[in-house]
């Protein structure tokens, strides 16, 4: 595995920038720079926090493991923030929208980790669904064949 210094390089090069130029951003001279580089000296907080405005990433830089927000696709990560913008009955909502589209045990087990319980089947009858939630909601879902024409 290599060390900070080696990894801050490679991120400097995945970057495309010379090593004054990070210096530079990072607040510092291009020979502290190359102390970094060399792993003579640590970076502070401050650098840390200036290069990674300019798109390096920190959490590889310090731990060797590309940063979990960067594995996930541009679409992925707006889904996320979104649900994490819910309320409980929200994110319950898409988790039991998750769970129907698709029907797998470990959707139920996280589901039943966050106190959550779904009963009913597709197609039949009523479905309960118990847990965090706070107030009364009541859903009413039928299917368009099943309505019966109202005489007029």
């Amino acid at each position: 595995m290599s060390n900070l210094g080696e990894r801050l390089r490679q991120e400097r090069e995945r970057l495309g920038i010379t090593r004054e130029k990070l210096g530079e951003i990072g607040g510092v001279t291009g020979t502290t720079q190359t102390t970094y580089e060399k792993d003579v000296r640590r970076p502070d907080t401050d650098y840390l926090l200036a290069i990674e405005q300019a798109g390096a990433d920190i959490f590889y830089i310090l731990r060797g493991e590309p940063s979990p927000a960067r594995s996930l696709s541009p679409d992925e990560q707006e889904l996320l923030s979104s649900y994490r913008g819910l309320d409980i009955r929200g994110k319950a909502g898409v988790l039991g929208m998750i769970e129907g589209m698709r029907g797998s045990e470990k959707m139920h087990e996280t589901l039943k980790k966050q106190g959550i319980t779904i009963h009913g089947s597709i197609g039949g009858g009523m479905h309960n669904i118990k847990g965090d939630i706070i107030g009364n909601i009541d859903m009413s879902v039928t299917n368009s064949a099943e309505r019966k024409k109202r005489p007029r």
